[in-house]
């Protein structure tokens, strides 16, 4: 994988890498899936849109500066097919669709209107009355 390093610091090292900007969201979690296997590698975050990948790791930074090196895209790229399912699939829903994705305004209100409720409710009543009230919820499994 070609890249440069943008910045360093104690057990962090951020990089820049063009061949992330023309990922797909999927294909950048497949890379994030890949660096994550190292047991070294504590945390990753991808910037697609700059190109940019930050590594949390608490290991020497020859090992992370090794696995960069022999880190191939075109092999994640054919792993992929293995590990994420095919928008064929009935209940596939891509990243970039997760992302895009927000509540309805109608929904949002009735969360709100009933976690207001419930808050008023536990301050209001007495602590036996809101176990009981509770206890009742978790049996009949009552939806929010």
């Amino acid at each position: 994988m070609k890249y440069t390093i943008a910045h360093e610091s104690k057990n962090s090292i951020r990089i820049r890498c063009e061949s992330l900007r023309n990922m797909t969201a999927d294909e950048a979690d497949i890379l994030r899936f890949e660096l994550m296997n190292d047991p070294g590698i504590q945390k990753v975050d991808l910037y697609r849109k700059t190109g940019g990948v930050r590594i949390t790791y608490d290991c020497p930074r020859s090992e992370i500066i090794k696995l960069l090196n022999i880190l191939d895209i075109e092999d994640i790229e054919i792993v992929k097919d293995y590990l994420i399912r095919h928008p064929e699939e009935e209940d596939y829903l891509g990243s970039d669709e997760l992302l895009r994705r927000h509540l309805a305004p109608e929904l949002k209100r009735d969360l709100r209107k009933r976690i207001v409720m419930e808050a008023v409710a536990d301050l209001v009543m007495p602590t036996p009355i809101q176990l009981g009230y509770h206890l009742y919820q978790f049996v009949t499994l009552k939806k929010l």
